[in-house]
């Protein structure tokens, strides 16, 4: 009986050390001696040993800091790298001039706009006569010219500063914007050109700026259906729903209303779906971001609030694209009445340790700076560290496709979100326990698309691909325009196609197993489904000789 009972204690004891949850190792990681109220974070790896180093700030502007990742901790080389006395409203890590070394471009508290260049031996030396003279939010290639380029919204002008080849900058007001508070770089409408959405402090609406590709941004919020105006302290991006195309997910500080989901329709307008996913979160939010915490393929959701004695933090898990559901305080990133945290400024998520899953780098008010390191995350996974050769070095603005049994995930390379957030540059995918990739699609900013099948795919590592530039160049093949008539469906399906190719389908559940499949069918004929097929939700994929769609199905 004795054994027994030691094996049970045992037993449970080994259990609760492998539960998977977040765990708070800023001191032991060796970042602490720090003042103030957090407030930004940016990670990027400053020296290209292939760790991810991290910088943040607090709120009064009286600290900044840079913590370089030696792999066994971290080291505060602040003082060394030239960058005492400096403030952050903004921190963000990317390639000025294309020499393969992250520069850094710092939006400070008070003064001026500044940007550092990465003088490669771990110092930074400030750009003289940038010709940079407003507060930069969010960078990305505007004109895809292979050098990244800046945004700004200082004085209500939505200003693009243009990156001459590294040497300085020339500004073109391409619009007005008035009380900004947040910003995100996406593709919304899947042309390769990056659109930018803005968020205000006020009642007044958002703006979703589209890159027309001619160096003019046209503000389409209301036909977009993205107004909101409700202050988005907090705006993130992804795609939550693995169907290709990217969706937003808005902060809201108004105390009238919680945050906003709106999906991409993939039509130029979005839908918000908020309610009918449960992806509400809370009122008087600080910031928000997207990543797949539990390595399963679906885009999360983490938030943090300022009434942190309330709600303190949201971790949302997203259920196969169907809804979301709330898991912070199980992962142990959210507080309590005997154990306060949270009312995050800025965020950045990273995989500082190499392990294949996403750490978080949080700077706030109650626990002020916080270094969490996600343990014993389950799943297989696969990041990507992309190199510009024609694009831009940081290749800023690419998108990389997987495919597993018909299911996609897509990823593109941002720098800056939000108000105070900046994340790896890395692209994680979450495998959940499938451990093959079927096919791998990237789709570079200068055009080129690189495409690699199975047996080049390399799983469960960190693999550098480079932009090859004798590969053709060509635009990105147009989705198979299709979609069900029916939904929820019976016995049979039913499309909406005008194609008169024959095509192949297959229905997978969202384990990614195959369910059923049929060959050489006529999309606009009526397609009989097995009997034994059970009721619940599919993903069914279209395929014929040139194209591909996958679609969400319920079968009742």
């Amino acid at each position: 009986m004795k054994n027994y009972l030691f094996f049970l204690f045992l037993t449970i004891s080994l259990s609760l050390l492998a539960q998977h949850q977040f765990h708070n190792v800023t001191s032991q990681q060796g970042i602490s001696g720090l003042s103030g109220l957090g407030h930004a974070v940016g990670w990027g790896d400053i020296n290209n040993d292939g760790l991810q180093d991290v910088a943040f700030s607090n709120q009064d502007g009286s600290g900044f800091w840079l913590y370089k990742n030696n792999g066994e901790n971290f080291q505060n080389i602040t003082a060394s790298a030239g960058l005492s006395g400096n403030s952050g409203n903004m921190i963000l890590f990317a390639d000025i001039n294309n020499n393969g070394w992250e520069d850094l471009i710092l939006y400070p508290q008070s003064g001026n706009q500044k940007i550092f260049i990465n003088n490669t031996d771990e110092t930074f030396s400030l750009m003289s006569n940038s010709g940079v003279n407003k507060m930069i939010r969010v960078v990305a290639d505007f004109n895809k010219d292979g050098y990244i380029d800046l945004m700004s919204t200082s004085n209500d002008q939505l200003t693009i500063f243009y990156n001459q080849e590294g040497e300085t900058f020339t500004n073109e007001v391409v619009g007005s914007f008035s009380s900004n508070f947040s910003a995100i770089i996406l593709d919304y409408n899947n042309d390769s050109w990056p659109d930018i959405y803005l968020g205000t402090y006020s009642d007044a609406p958002n703006a979703l700026f589209k890159n027309n590709g001619d160096g003019t941004f046209e503000n389409v919020a209301n036909e977009a259906g993205v107004l909101f105006p409700y202050a988005a302290h907090g705006l993130t991006t992804a795609d939550y729903n693995n169907d290709g195309w990217a969706d937003i997910y808005i902060g809201s500080y108004s105390g009238s209303t919680t945050s906003k989901l709106f999906l991409n329709n993939t039509d130029g307008s979005f839908s918000d779906v908020t309610n009918n996913m449960n992806a509400q979160g809370h009122q008087d939010t600080r910031t928000v971001s997207s990543v797949d915490y539990n390595n399963n393929g679906w885009m999360d959701l983490f938030a943090s609030h300022h009434n942190f004695y309330s709600y303190s933090n949201t971790l949302q898990r997203n259920n196969y694209g169907d809804d979301f559901t709330e898991l912070a305080h199980e992962m142990g990133i959210s507080g309590d009445d005997n154990n306060w945290m949270g009312d995050y400024f800025g965020l950045g998520w990273a995989d500082y340790d190499n392990d294949g899953d996403m750490d978080l780098f949080a700077a706030g008010h109650i626990d002020k700076y916080v270094l969490w390191e996600n343990r014993n995350c389950p799943g297989h996974f696969m990041e990507l560290i992309l190199q510009g050769v024609q694009s831009n070095q940081n290749a800023v603005g690419a998108a990389a496709t997987i495919w597993q049994n018909g299911a996609l995930q897509k990823r593109w390379i941002q720098v800056g979100s939000g108000q105070h957030d900046s994340h790896s540059k890395r692209l994680h995918f979450g495998l959940g326990e499938n451990d093959i990739v079927d096919s791998l699609i990237i789709d570079w900013p200068s055009g080129i698309q690189h495409r690699f099948q199975n047996t080049q795919i390399v799983v469960d590592e960190i693999w550098t691909i480079e932009e090859d530039i004798n590969m053709s160049t060509r635009k990105t093949p147009e989705s198979l325009p299709i979609s069900l008539r029916i939904n929820p469906v019976n016995n049979f399906l039913l499309f909406n196609s005008s194609s008169k190719e024959k095509a192949d389908l297959k229905i997978y559940n969202y384990q990614s197993q195959l369910i059923w499949s049929k060959q050489s069918v006529y999309l606009y004929e009526k397609i009989a489904l097995p009997p034994t097929l059970p009721t619940g939700n599919y993903l069914i994929n279209i395929t014929n000789s040139k194209q591909q769609k996958t679609l969400k199905l319920f079968k009742l």
